[in-house]
This record gives structure tokens, sequence and C-alpha cells, in this order.
């Protein structure tokens, strides 16, 4: 009986499906095949998922790349677009602000002056705003220009003047060339030249007196004067200038007596070449004179000063003369803030200065003439009867030689700076009757002689044997 329940436990325990009574073979052979089914869905799952973030990834790679893009499309859109502006501001402010853009714009515009006057005042007051928050420039427009006769800045220029060698000796004839510019002369004009040496060690004012020669045509002489080099045409040419060994040497030995126990084998000592020249010029100034019959409101009248200092002609409330031709600066300048309101007789200041680079001086004041006066506005001949006088014309030749001698004496004239004054008189007639101020001008030509000069360093050495 026990072994009967043995043999059915076994039999219950080792049925199909229980694990115990089942051998490790029959175990494995029955097991391997869902195995690998699982596995190999696993990887099929595993593969999918791969492929949807593969998909994922490149989606968003994709995207990035359009929206990067779109922003660089943007941003060179956004540069352009202020490139543009920009260009558009530049071209405005030169149209409005400049006197050479005003004069091309009225010309490209003439057919659209009402339009482009608009648009021209809008962009104005809009910059002026933006400048200045504080202050509005008003609605004030100056009136249209007055035309003038303009004459080209002149004149007469030493633009080098060398020696020929770096060192003389006293069997040696000192030459020296000068460069000579000519530009834009007015009229047909003479001019003449001169050359001197000086030699500093000598405590006398001694000075030789060389030749000049114009290349290549010329004969040396003591004075060169060429007549009537053409007017308008600029042009450049050579003088030379000379001193003959044996027109120097006694100088030369007499700064070799002083020199020669200093010590050395040689005596070297300096001398200073001027070439001079001096020719006849014109200067032209005018001044605008403002005017209206009427007082003017705070805010009238800073809209006009305003709109004046726009041009760059206000200068401390007062207009500034404008000047043209010759190589100096010719200035007008009536003592009164303008406009004028009120008929009367004002002082008027007339000058030259020296400020244009032409590097000379004033030698003589030939003449000053009122060529162009508005209507209603005269000299007044009570103040003015000797305007220009012979008694100044001769301060300014006199203060020339001081200047030259280099004598340090108050000879009453600057000649870099020349002032005189007139009076001129404004009648009712002469103030404008319409709503705002309009101009005309003051005009005078200054004649006159300029001097010019370059010097030039002589280098001497001789031997004491």
């Amino acid at each position: 009986m026990k072994k009967r329940k043995k043999r059915g436990i076994l039999k219950t325990f080792g049925k199909k499906g229980s694990w115990f009574g089942t051998s490790k073979k029959t175990a494995a052979k029955e097991g391997s095949p869902k195995k690998e089914i699982e596995i190999t869905e696993s990887n099929n799952d595993l593969t999918r998922v791969l492929e949807q973030q593969n998909k994922i990834l490149a989606s968003l790679g994709k995207e990035k790349q359009r929206i990067t893009i779109e922003q660089n499309k943007e941003k060179k859109s956004n540069l352009a677009g202020l490139i543009i502006l920009l260009g558009i501001l530049a071209a405005v402010y030169f149209l409005v602000f400049t006197d050479s853009g005003q004069i091309i714009g009225s010309k490209i515009f003439v057919g659209l002056e009402p339009g482009y006057n608009a648009v021209a005042m809008l962009l104005s007051n809009g910059l002026s705003l933006l400048r200045n928050p504080v202050e509005s420039y008003g609605t004030w427009k100056n009136p249209s220009a007055v035309p003038v006769e303009k004459i080209e800045d002149a004149g007469i220029i030493i633009n080098s003047f060398e020696t020929t060698k770096d060192l003389y000796s006293k069997n040696n004839d000192v030459i020296l060339i000068g460069d000579i510019g000519v530009k834009n002369l007015e009229e047909d004009t003479t001019v003449d030249f001169v050359c001197e040496m000086t030699f500093p060690s000598l405590k006398d004012e001694d000075v030789v007196v060389g030749n000049v020669m114009k290349q290549p045509e010329g004969i040396y002489s003591e004075r060169l004067v060429i007549e009537n080099l053409p007017a308008g045409k600029d042009q450049n040419f050579n003088v030379l200038c000379k001193f003959e060994k044996g027109e120097i040497a006694n100088y030369i030995d007499r700064i070799f007596e002083e020199k020669k126990d200093e010590g050395g084998d040689y005596v070297s000592f300096t001398g200073t070449v001027s070439l001079k020249s001096i020719y006849p010029a014109k200067t032209r100034s005018r001044l605008r004179l403002y005017t209206i019959d009427k007082e003017l409101s705070d805010k009238e009248i800073k809209d006009f000063r305003n709109s004046i200092s726009k041009e760059g002609l206000l200068f401390n409330n007062r207009l500034k003369s404008q000047t043209d031709g010759g190589p100096m600066n010719g200035f007008l300048d009536i003592k009164a803030n303008q406009p004028i309101t009120e008929a009367g007789n004002y002082l008027i200041d007339v000058g030259l200065r020296n400020t244009k680079g032409w590097k000379g001086k004033l030698f003589k004041l030939s003449n000053v003439e009122f060529i162009r006066f508005p209507k209603g506005v005269k000299i007044s001949e009570e103040n003015c009867e000797d305007f220009v006088n012979e008694i100044l014309k001769n301060d300014v030749i006199e203060c020339y030689i001081e200047d030259k001698q280099n004598k340090q004496k108050d000879c009453g004239v600057d000649l870099n700076n020349i002032v005189f004054n007139c009076a001129v008189d404004i009648g009712d007639e002469g103030l404008n009757s319409g709503s705002t101020p309009e101009y005309e001008y003051i005009q005078a030509d200054l004649e006159y002689d300029y001097a010019i000069s370059r010097a030039e360093t002589v280098n001497f050495r001789l031997p004491k044997n």
C-alpha cells in the first residue's frame, strides 16, 4: 500500500505542466520558444521607440534650422531698413540744413516747391525738436536767396624755396630756386620779385641784394618784373635767386676772421635768403541786412535767429559777413542786432583779416568802395567823408616797414587785422513792409597790395688751412 501511495505522489507532481516532476532537459525544450518570442518582441519595440525618437529629433532639428533662418532674415531685413533710414535722414539733412544742399534741392524740386517746402519745414522742425525737445523753432521761413556775383579766392604764393647745394664755400655762387603758384587772378596782374640775404653772425643790419630771374627765358636783374599775368589762368613757374661769390666775399671774410680761432678744422656759419614779392589784390565782402517796419515779438525774434543760425551766419546774435576773392578775408559788421526795425544812423565796421593762409602780409591799403546798398540805405556823408584817407594808407605802409625791420614799435595798425569804421543811414523806405523780415546786401570791394615772402637757410663751411 505504501508503494502505491508513493507512485501516486510521483504521478501527481509529475504531471505535465509541473516543474518538480519534469527533467531539466524537458523544461528547456518546452521554455525556449517562448523566451525567443519575448526577446524578439522586445527588440522590435525598442527599434520602434528609437525610430520614433530619431524622427522627433530630426523634426526638431529642421524646426530649429527654420527658426534660425527666419531670425537671420529678420536681422538682415532690420539692418537693411536701418541703413535705408539713415541714408534718407542724411539726404534730408544735406538738402535742408546745408547751403550747397539747399541750392541743389531748389533745383531738383523747382516744380514741387510748395510740397517740398512743407516737407522740409516738417523735417526741419522735427529734427530740431529731437536735438532740443524744450525749444520749438517755430515757422519763420528765410526768404529766397538774393543772387550775388561771387569771385574766386585769388592770389600768388611761393610754394617752396630751396638751395641748390647743401654746403657752400667762398668759391661758390649761391643759387636758390622758388616754385611760384598763381591762382584765379581776377584781372591781368603785374608782379615783381626781389631776393635778399642777411648773415645772423654779423651784428650789423647789412642786407645783400641778389639777382632774380624767371626760368627759362629771363635775364638776371636786381628786380624781376613779370607783367600781365593772365586773369583766370592758374599756373606755376620757377624763379631763380643768385648771389655771385664776389658780392658776398666781403661778408664771408668778416665772419671767417671772427670764428677762425674756434675749435675744429672748419669755420661753419649760416646766411638767410628771402624771396619777396608784392602784388595788387582785391577782396569782396558782403553782409545781409534784414529789415522790417514793425516790432517783432520775442517768439518771432527767436524763430528768426534760429533760422539764421542754421545757415551758420549768426555769431553773438549778430549776422556774420561773407567774403570771397583775394588772399585776405574781408568783413562788414553793422553794430546792431538784426532784423533792424527802426530808421536811423548805424555804425558799420569794415576791414581785412589775414586768415586765409596765403603766407603774406598787407603791404598797402589802396581803396575801399561800397558797390551795393539796399534801397533806402546809404553812406553817412558826415561820418564817412574820408573813409579811407591818406593817413590810414600811410600808416599801413609804415607798419609793414617796421614789421619787416623787426622793430618793436606800436604803429597803430595791426597788419593781420585791420579795421576801420563808418556809418550808414537807413531811411523809412529802407525798412521792409512785409509780414516777415527780408534782406538785401551791403557789399564792398577792398583793394590793397599784398606782400609774400619765403626764407631759406644757406649753410657755409670754410677750411681753416
